[in-house]
């Protein structure tokens, strides 16, 4: 029997304990808890929508689960905080709706996960038993979705939206690059996907089979097609609307090449 989620309302751990205990058995299938890593602005919104739309999966948004795990909260109690929380993606600016999909309800509850901004990173860097206790609470198989995009046109984005210099935009992007560094270094093979949003934009329907899969899910032709139609057509290129110097482009394109997970980025690709 289908387990419809319904009724959301935003999180308050209190209210959301009686259900998820009383809807344990909702859990029984789920074989692998996902979550994302990265720098805002680089498409993790959109790759974790389309994971929402799959029979299979659950996603939300926003919802600092690495926080829950550090205080100690039950594995049940995440899971229906999760479920509480889970929602269309629409609130950003863009609709991320898959028409005809599984966003706001379920087939078989298999792959369940949230995304989150810079703020996990920094706890996972800060707390070096926290990414074990990650492990062991959200279980039983933790898969990373790490999103990277043109450092430039995050470092663009950066600099318009929080009304600060190119350079101190850098500076975050950078300070936030090694963490993610030293938090990559702690995952196994098997436990980190680096998806590449150009990459992902040029061709949706491959990437996402391929994520699918990665995650233990199929995905059915329908389901690549109707997701397919939610990404842009193009990969949007802020980096043209700011004011780079040649100093300040060189410094960038320095500092990124000692990261494995930025490599053939630059200003002009």
């Amino acid at each position: 029997m289908p387990l419809v989620r319904s009724l959301r309302k935003p999180l308050f751990l209190p209210k959301v304990a009686g259900t998820a205990w009383w809807n344990r058995n909702a859990f029984r299938d789920v074989e692998t808890y996902c979550m994302f890593i990265g720098h805002g602005r680089s498409g993790h919104s959109t790759v974790a929508a389309l994971l929402d739309a799959h029979p299979e999966v659950v996603m939300s948004r926003e919802l600092n689960i690495v926080r829950f795990v550090r205080a100690g909260i039950p594995m049940p109690l995440i899971y229906g905080a999760i479920l509480r929380k889970e929602e269309r993606f629409g609130r950003t600016g863009y609709d991320f709706s898959v028409l005809g999909q599984w966003q706001g309800r379920v087939r078989t509850l298999r792959v369940i996960g949230a995304k989150k901004g810079p703020r996990s990173i920094h706890r996972l860097q800060r707390d070096p038993l926290l990414l074990e206790r990650a492990r062991i609470e959200l279980g039983p198989d933790l898969r990373v979705i790490h999103v990277v995009r043109n450092p430039f046109d995050n470092i663009s984005t950066m600099s318009r939206r929080l009304a600060i210099s190119l350079e101190a935009a850098t500076e975050q992007y950078l300070t936030l690059c090694g963490e993610l560094g030293q938090v990559r270094s702690k995952l196994g093979e098997s436990e980190l996907y680096t998806l590449r949003h150009e990459s992902f934009v040029g061709d949706p329907a491959r990437h996402l089979s391929d994520l699918c899969a990665w995650l233990g899910v199929g995905a059915s032709d329908d389901y690549l097609l109707d997701a397919a139609k939610v990404v842009f057509d193009a990969p949007s290129r802020t980096r043209s609307e700011a004011d780079w110097t040649p100093e300040v482009v060189s410094r960038v394109e320095g500092e990124i090449a000692q990261f494995d997970f930025l490599g053939g980025y630059s200003y002009a690709d």
